[in-house]
């Protein structure tokens, strides 16, 4: 019976199992963005971008990769009184992704 388990156990050492392996990072950044519908045309105002991804490779030349994105979108237009705007609009929603990619 000892020496069952003795083979057993060579076995084990004899042969590796790879099982999944996953590599992740983390992502900032700047986001400029304008909104439709506010008159106002351009970039003007600028937010944060921030997040973390994990990946696993399923090919030689594939990855599937899952992100956590946090966003800061919106408008800004400040008035300028000395040329006679007095409009002010300041929009300030937050975004949330959660995005699942195939690289």
């Amino acid at each position: 019976m000892k020496k069952y388990y003795f083979l057993l156990i060579s076995l084990l050492f004899v042969f590796t199992i790879h099982a999944q392996k996953f590599n992740g990072g983390v992502m900032l950044g700047f986001t400029g963005s304008q909104v439709a519908g506010d008159n106002d045309s351009g970039y003007n105002k600028a937010g944060l971008f921030g997040g973390g991804f994990v990946n696993l490779e399923i090919g030689s030349r594939s990855l599937l990769q899952l992100e956590l994105e946090f966003m800061q979108k919106g408008s800004r237009h400040n008035p300028n009184f000395e040329q006679g705007d007095t409009k002010s609009l300041l929009i300030r929603p937050n975004y949330g992704e959660m995005p699942l990619l195939l690289q």
